[in-house]
């Protein structure tokens, strides 16, 4: 069995180096040139097709120790995927290898997930040597670029006048319909730990992101709150840390960041009296669950978010003390359940949120929150990242692309200045003189965050009065495809029945039409994507632009 279709990245895998593939290894069935296979991490995307037919017996397979330890574990791969990197030698970072006389190669360890790197290859066999770096799935944010900047492997690009030809960039920030600025990781799993302090002694809280990547979230909560919590792992998030733990981890890997710390979480606790227990993972012990619930403790999940507007965070996901706070309206659900309801003026209308909240004496808490974070780069990160090697770039090819991205033009000329451009010439994008918006949900004036987004989104669930305020994108690289909404789906919206349609109708909701002349990304400002938790649940979202306004 293949992996599958509908990844994260499309990156097909070839390279202008001849006979390497990286991360995807469909091409490898009908190529018997090909006798180098890279993978730069251990997220399922980045190596497709596997388990295909061999074109020889010579084909050698390139990864990290940690990177082999966790595709072993992940419960994706079929068994011949295993076998066929099971027994192979594996490499350590920031040290150059030889695959053959005049072609060369680096791993550099990036910001995205446990093991992950970017790949440097070094081609001298033909007329015109090539220097090619693919980053992989990266996090570029400015304590990365200063690791980054002081790689000894990288200097003569950085520092010197080496030249990298092309450039295979993660431009995931392209699925998007905006280009937003990205909280940094470090301000978002404050704020969360900031909150969690608020909420009263014997809560439990459940972690659910599971993805590799988050474990520096484990890592800083239980740093914390060590004094004061216990926690527990899911059975599957344990065995994974356990076996990577297994081995003594590169510790050139450790050189950005605590990602690849996780030998420092510590997976066992005594039992004692706690103010806080954490569940990392989705739980395995649901009666507990209930009894805390039953018990009157709160039970509150913790969920990553990337687009959430600061206005949002602040007026959604924190306590609220109901005497200062006149804007919501509550009712009483169930024990200590409540039904926090707001209206927000849009435009015209009125636009009603609502949450399920605990109360506690005057206090209002969510019953879930939001942890602000990202493995992947914004669109201005990735330029930051490329501006890094002052003009030592000659070309830039994205490694996340497709029609949206290319209907609003987001060319590599455009994006990053270059002259020449392989990408923009095959899709034919033009020349455009039109700056680059980004938009920053977190650092302007509420009000203009609010007249420049505008997005609104509300879950209509029939035989439900909860509705999901701040549906937000999430990272999806995930070996399960268990997702909310992102960049698997994007391109796939499902429209409603007839019915549906009526119903929104009736709420005051419209298809809007285009001005002539007006830009394309106004052309669906109401538009309807499909949940996957029930099919008979819609998410609608309104997006307004400048141009729109």
């Amino acid at each position: 069995m293949n992996s599958n279709d509908s990844s994260a990245t499309t990156f097909e895998g070839g390279t202008i180096i001849p006979n390497v593939l990286i991360d995807n290894f469909k091409l490898l069935e009908f190529d018997s040139s090909i006798n180098y296979c890279f993978i730069s991490h251990a997220h399922s995307d980045h190596y497709q097709y596997l388990d295909v037919p061999l074109p020889h017996d010579n084909v050698k397979y390139i990864l990290t120790k940690t990177t082999q330890l966790a595709i072993l574990n992940s419960s994706y791969p079929n068994s011949v995927s295993k076998e066929r990197i099971r027994w192979i030698s594996t490499y350590k970072v920031n040290e150059q290898y030889s695959l053959e006389p005049r072609l060369e190669f680096v791993l550099i360890p990036n910001y995205h997930c446990v093991g992950s790197v970017m790949i440097l290859l070094i081609d001298k066999r033909g007329e015109k040597p090539k220097n090619v770096l693919y980053t992989g799935d990266a996090r570029f944010s400015a304590s990365v670029l200063g690791c980054l900047s002081t790689n000894h492997k990288l200097s003569s690009f950085i520092h010197g006048n080496g030249k990298l030809n092309l450039v295979y960039l993660d431009t995931t920030f392209s699925y998007r319909d905006d280009l937003i600025d990205i909280v940094d990781n470090n301000r978002g799993i404050q704020l969360l730990l900031d909150t969690i302090r608020q909420y009263p002694s014997k809560t439990t809280f459940i972690v659910s992101d599971s993805i590799r990547g988050f474990e520096e979230i484990y890592f800083r909560i239980q740093q914390e709150f060590k004094s004061v919590a216990t926690w527990e792992f899911n059975c599957k998030l344990k065995k994974r840390i356990e076996m990577i733990n297994s081995e003594r981890i590169d510790n050139e890997e450790l050189m950005i960041n605590v990602l690849n710390s996780i030998t420092a979480l510590q997976l066992y606790n005594e039992p004692r009296e706690f103010k806080y227990h954490f569940i990392f993972g989705k739980p395995e012990k649901e009666e507990n669950i209930k009894l805390n619930i039953k018990e009157n403790n709160f039970v509150v999940n913790i969920k990553h978010a990337i687009n959430l507007a600061k206005d949002d965070y602040f007026s959604f996901h924190v306590p609220i003390n109901s005497t200062t706070n006149t804007q919501f309206k509550f009712n009483h659900l169930s024990n200590e359940l409540w039904l926090g309801t707001i209206k927000v003026r849009q435009f015209t209308q009125d636009v009603e949120y609502k949450f399920p909240y605990y109360k506690r004496n005057e206090i209002f808490y969510p019953t879930e929150l939001k942890c602000m974070y990202s493995r992947h780069s914004s669109y201005r990160e990735t330029k930051s990242f490329i501006n890094l090697f002052k003009g030592n770039i000659d070309d830039i090819w994205p490694c996340t692309e497709g029609p949206g991205s290319r209907s609003k033009n987001w060319g590599m000329k455009r994006l990053y200045g270059l002259s020449n451009s392989l990408y923009d010439e095959k899709w034919e994008l033009f020349e455009d003189d039109e700056p680059i918006h980004v938009l920053n949900l977190w650092d302007r004036k509420s009000e203009l965050v609010e007249s420049v987004l505008g997005t609104i989104h509300i879950l209509e669930s029939k035989g439900s009065e909860i509705s999901k305020g701040s549906m937000t994108d999430v990272d999806v690289d995930d070996e399960t495809n268990d997702i909310i909404e992102g960049k698997h789906k994007r391109t796939k919206l499902n429209q409603p029945s007839i019915t549906e349609r009526e119903k929104l109708n009736k709420q005051g909701w419209r298809r809007a039409t285009v001005a002539k002349g007006e830009s394309a990304r106004t052309r669906d400002m109401v538009r309807y994507s499909h949940n996957r938790v029930k099919t008979t649940d819609w998410i609608v979202t309104r997006k307004v632009y400048k141009k729109a306004l």
